[in-house]
């Protein structure tokens, strides 16, 4: 199976309208200002905004964004990343693959990521879902069973889990019962 980012995010966007009644947004937009805790490149001193374009905003009760990543989003430079990456930093997706990546890639992208990741929370959005192309592709089934397996395993165990939990336990901490129970019924 031929896995795409349009037929991902089709494909949550269907699962999150039938399971808990909302109404995904495409390449929403959030612009926030940097916090000083937000480590970046010696660039930052150059910017105060950040825009973050979804790929996917999914509303309240869910209140997040996902990110679709395929191999450009999968590399060392992404890999590094995690060490400037504050303890309490709530992620939502398995860390410990993307250490494992080392395929040479984009700073730029991956910079673009550690915003992704660590903007949404500091603005009141729960963490950031990311789903990557080759965790898709291992699993078998229609496209709408292995998205409904990832996310259900992401709002049972990563969701609101903070990155050194994740890195020790691959996320250790449950997600809301009432939330992951609606993407298993």
């Amino acid at each position: 199976m031929n896995i795409t980012k349009d037929a991902v995010l089709d494909a949550v966007a269907a699962l999150m309208r039938q399971r808990f009644g909302v109404t995904a947004e495409r390449s929403k937009q959030f612009v926030w200002p940097l916090p000083n805790d937000v480590i970046l490149s010696e660039a930052k001193d150059l910017v105060s905004n950040f825009t973050v374009i979804a790929d996917l905003y999914l509303p309240p009760p869910l209140h997040c964004i996902v990110q679709f990543d395929d191999a450009t989003h999968c590399t060392r430079e992404r890999a590094t990343t995690f060490a400037s990456y504050p303890s309490d930093t709530p992620l939502n997706f398995d860390v410990r693959r993307y250490y494992a990546d080392q395929t040479p890639g984009d700073a730029a992208i991956a910079q673009t990521d550690v915003l992704a990741d660590q903007l949404p929370p500091k603005h009141g959005l729960n963490p950031t879902v990311r789903i990557r192309a080759d965790e898709i592709e291992e699993l078998t089934g229609p496209l709408a069973e292995r998205i409904e397996s990832v996310l259900s395993h992401r709002f049972a165990y990563h969701a609101g889990t903070t990155f050194h939990l994740m890195v020790d336990n691959a996320g250790a901490k449950p997600h809301s019962q009432t939330m992951h129970g609606n993407l298993s019924d």
